[in-house]
């Protein structure tokens, strides 16, 4: 599957007889449009149009990265300009997109 993450989003709730709080977890498979998630990456998601049958969300930013065991350390990549496809993608008046 290339440039596609499979991102699992927990959710938490308060079951409302018991009053306990339930972890849910849903997997979403999203965009990667520049190919840099690992497994364990903490990552942003903004949805966008259907790209496939299962892909509906895009990786617009890497909140925290998962330390690499082997190979060398991670080179951030600036997502510049975000993805194409985003939903109410915000640009200021040079024409750039305000995401890092």
């Amino acid at each position: 599957m290339d440039r596609t993450a499979v991102v699992q989003v927990e959710r938490f709730y308060l079951n409302t007889k018991y009053r306990k709080i339930l972890k849910r977890r849903t997997n979403h498979k999203a965009h990667d449009h520049h190919n840099i998630c690992a497994p364990g990456d903490i990552v942003e998601l903004a949805p966008t149009r259907r790209i496939s049958k299962n892909k509906a969300f895009a990786v617009v930013n890497m909140v925290k990265r998962q330390p690499q065991v082997n190979g060398e350390p991670f080179q951030f990549a600036r997502l510049a300009g975000g993805h194409p496809n985003l939903v109410n993608a915000k640009q200021d008046a040079s024409g750039q997109s305000p995401l890092p």
